[in-house]
């Protein structure tokens, strides 16, 4: 269960122009839609990145059947989910404010950079 399930579903609906992640159509409230994990939601990643594995930073909207059959995003590198996990660590609002690039340039995390 995605913490804030509902305040995420709204701001990622907007971030995304109402768009699947992966074919770019419109989403409707007729069609099935999922919460998709770029970096996998497993034991260990929930493990290492509790802050980032449930954030915005890491989530997108899809519909269900691309998300079944269609290639899915690719995740950023870990070096980046780190410095993420730092930033959330610090301002767990983050998230809402800025995009995870913007806030990788202009934020000084507790990780060095990579």
């Amino acid at each position: 269960m995605i913490p804030n399930y509902e305040r995420k579903l709204l701001y990622l609906w907007k971030k995304q122009g109402g768009r699947c992640a992966i074919t770019g159509k419109l989403l409707t409230l007729a069609c099935k839609i999922d919460m998709h994990h770029v970096l996998p939601d497993t034991k260990v990643n929930h493990k290492l990145y509790k802050l980032y594995i449930d954030s915005v930073w890491n989530l997108v909207l899809v519909f269900h059947d691309a998300h079944i059959t269609k290639p899915l995003p690719k995740h950023p590198p870990e070096c980046q989910i780190r410095l993420a996990e730092g930033l959330l660590a610090q301002d767990p609002g983050i998230e809402y404010r800025m995009d995870m690039e913007k806030a990788l340039k202009e934020c000084k995390p507790v990780v060095e950079r990579c």
